[in-house]
């Protein structure tokens, strides 16, 4: 085992080195993440030449295929914005300015993030300070994106491009400055250049850790003492036919907020109150904040962007709050894509998650290795039923710890304010190698090129390293390893809730989805009746060992796929 050691450590380190490094296109301006044909990016210029302290924008355009989606700087519950890292010697570049997103609603409507499709242009405004030398001078971006359809791919873009620097440089914009402009339009202005009032109310008059509370956002329709009155007392509206996609809250510390819906209460004269539902979380700070977002409006037909910017009052956890009585605020909020209006209760997801997790034995990620273990009662049928309930127990125990494993990292990197989804892991390259070479470990022992086993009084006896309690444990372990990446139906809408709901709720979900999982393996071994429907070994053992052997370097060719779309086909060869 040292040589399959130093032969899995080499692998690893092959795939480190081969991570994605993009080359610049032979203009400096365009590139495709080899490793991620989902996603291109170009870095744009709005001027060719500009003088020292003349401002001018730099941006990344990002094209994704149909379907697939990047990130606002606001992911929501799932996903990464991107991150852009400019190098523009004698430069200094400003923040993104972040376009209008859009609203994904994922796993039955329990996870919600923010984002773009199709095309989205993420500009920066620059300028190089005064006593820059005459000449060109490159622009440089290195760009992390996390482009996500179901699965997400990781990739890295290298960009660059010159832009002439000069005292006497005229003027001249570039053929992407047009670009530049329909971009600009689409990025939100505060909402007091608007000509709009907004006003936050809240049910209590401050949200302490732990706290679930209601909110509202008014919209006020006439603007105090605005000199187009005309204009700025035009009723106003939500922008989109979903009310709940009106107002994007941007990520608050600790704090939770999901838009209910919409009325035109008479005191805002043609404006509208949107009706939020928010949540605490138990370590939530208790400092002051703000409530701060972008929201869609309608005036007259035409759309208008507004950056939103509320005072959100905290308290320390315990403290005395009041409860205000606001009468917008209490009729039951309508349906809203959170566990408390699903319809589920903690019972049912936890049912719903236990079918889901039984599902997950009839995909093909997950298959292999439960034929592997259905093999194996064949071998143990001479043993009495202790002995094959002992494995079964075995296995049980390591799909079990396994789950219990993924919801402390997804509890662990929840309360560190990372949001994460259902095969999170799978977006790591060198996790997935790791999986990767211990099945092609697995598939040499069922051909028979050794025995894997911690008995040695059994290494001699053909299929021994499939029967002990140990590797029943360590294939339970595998299981959940394989199971993750997999979507079965019930499993994502269980999961969506999981990942919304308390700390205690998340393991009861993950380790229903475990006993799922685990559940047929184990009433077979229980069940004495049914262990006996398995034929007893003899020659048919042999080729039905390579077979499962082909099953597993088949799951090993779909990780290499997986390898290739995150990391590149350097990284796909090395790990070959």
């Amino acid at each position: 085992m040292s040589r399959l050691s130093l032969v899995l450590g080499l692998v690893l380190a092959g795939v480190a080195q081969a991570a994605p490094q993009l080359p610049d296109s032979a203009h400096g301006t365009t590139a495709t993440d080899r490793g991620n044909p989902r996603l291109e990016g170009r870095l744009l210029l709005d001027r060719d030449a500009v003088q020292p302290g003349q401002s001018f924008h730099v941006g990344l355009l990002l094209s994704m295929d149909p379907h697939w989606h990047v990130y606002w700087r606001n992911s929501g519950q799932s996903g990464v914005p991107p991150q852009l890292h400019w190098k523009v010697e004698g430069a200094d570049v400003g923040p993104i300015a972040w376009p209008f997103p859009q609203v994904f609603r994922e796993s039955d409507g329990f996870i919600t993030t923010y984002g773009y499709t199709d095309e989205v242009l993420l500009a920066s405004p620059a300028a190089f300070r005064e006593g820059t030398a005459d000449g060109p001078v490159e622009v440089r971006l290195d760009a992390d994106v996390l482009v996500c359809e179901v699965q997400c791919i990781p990739g890295e873009l290298h960009l660059s491009r010159s832009i002439q620097v000069g005292a006497l440089a005229a003027d001249a914009p570039s053929a992407d400055y047009e670009r530049f402009e329909r971009w600009a339009a689409r990025v939100p202005q505060p909402a007091g250049a608007q000509a709009v009032e907004l006003e936050a109310l809240y049910s209590q008059s401050a949200i302490r850790p732990g706290d679930s509370f209601r909110a509202a956002l008014g919209v006020h329709a006439c603007a105090q003492g605005a000199a187009d009155v005309k204009k700025t007392c035009a009723a106003l509206g939500p922008a989109t036919d979903r009310i709940e996609d009106a107002f994007v809250p941007d990520r608050v510390d600790g704090v939770e907020v999901l838009v209910t819906g919409a009325s035109r209460p008479d005191f805002l004269s043609g404006g509208f109150l949107l009706t939020l539902k928010g949540n605490a979380s138990a370590n939530a700070s208790h400092g002051d904040s703000r409530l701060r977002g972008v929201l869609g409006v309608t005036r007259a037909g035409k759309p208008e962007l507004l950056e939103v910017d509320l005072p959100l009052p905290r308290a320390a956890k315990g403290a005395p709050v009041t409860p205000l009585d606001v009468p917008w605020l209490a009729a039951p909020p309508p349906a809203a894509p959170a566990p408390a209006s699903s319809g589920l209760s903690l019972l049912q997801a936890i049912l719903v998650a236990l079918l889901g997790g039984v599902i997950l034995n009839a995909m093909p990620c997950v298959l292999p290795v439960l034929a592997i273990k259905v093999f194996g009662l064949a071998e143990l049928a001479r043993h009495g039923r202790g002995e094959i309930l002992r494995h079964g127990l075995a296995y049980t125990i390591g799909v079990l710890a396994s789950m219990a494993a993924l919801a402390a990292i997804v509890v662990a990197l929840r309360a560190a304010g990372t949001s994460v989804g259902w095969g999170f892991q799978f977006q790591e390259p060198l996790f997935v190698a790791a999986v990767a070479a211990v099945l092609v470990v697995f598939a040499l022992s069922l051909f028979g090129v050794f025995e894997f086993s911690l008995d040695t009084s059994r290494i001699a006896n053909a299929g021994a390293g499939a029967t002990g309690a140990r590797r029943s444990f360590f294939e339970g372990l595998l299981a959940v390893v394989l199971a993750t990446p997999c979507t079965a139906p019930f499993v994502g809408t269980a999961v969506g809730f999981a990942f919304a709901s308390s700390t205690a709720t998340i393991f009861a979900i993950f380790l229903a989805i475990g006993f799922g999982l685990a559940l047929p393996f184990l009433l077979v071994c229980a069940v004495p009746a049914w262990a006996r429907l398995v034929p007893r070994s003899g020659p048919w053992t042999v080729q039905l060992r390579a077979a499962l052997g082909f099953a597993l370097l088949g799951t090993v060719v779909w990780l290499l796929w997986i390898v290739g779309r995150a990391a590149g086909p350097d990284a796909q060869a090395a790990l070959l």
